[in-house]
């Protein structure tokens, strides 16, 4: 082999090591977790599979609030955030279903105010006044 054959294949050599150190490996990898509720004893798990990530995620955060009006100058502040952590492709897809999720968990407390403000209503009805 020529010289300058020798010195192109060590520099090819030495850029195909560097370029395999910076590539991860992307192999699709998940780990599974328990969650847990209610505390140690009487509560309950549930195992759930979590995707691991092969390079730092990039981050999508959303938040979603409203205010309502209670009555009698009264108001209840109901509010969702959430991060999830994505491949920076993902970010757009990962920011809908983070809204999604904010929008949804936000209507369902929104729901349980309603009905504790109408019972509460209901019951100051029934003892025949404001006070």
């Amino acid at each position: 082999m020529g010289r300058n054959k020798e010195l192109e294949q060590l520099v090819s050599d030495v850029v195909n090591e560097r370029i395999r150190a910076l590539t991860p490996d992307v192999r699709p990898t998940t780990v599974v977790v328990t969650q847990r509720y209610g505390g140690e004893e009487g509560g309950a798990s549930e195992e759930i599979e979590v995707r691991a990530f092969a390079v730092p995620p990039c981050e999508v955060h959303a938040s979603y609030g409203l205010t309502l009006n209670l009555g009698d100058y009264e108001s209840a502040r109901v509010e969702a955030k959430i991060v999830v952590p994505c491949y920076y492709e993902e970010r757009f897809e990962a920011f809908k279903d983070a809204w999604q999720i904010c929008h949804d968990q936000v209507q369902e407390r929104v729901r349980g105010v309603r009905a504790y403000t109408e019972e509460r209503a209901a019951a100051k009805r029934g003892r025949g006044g404001n006070h």
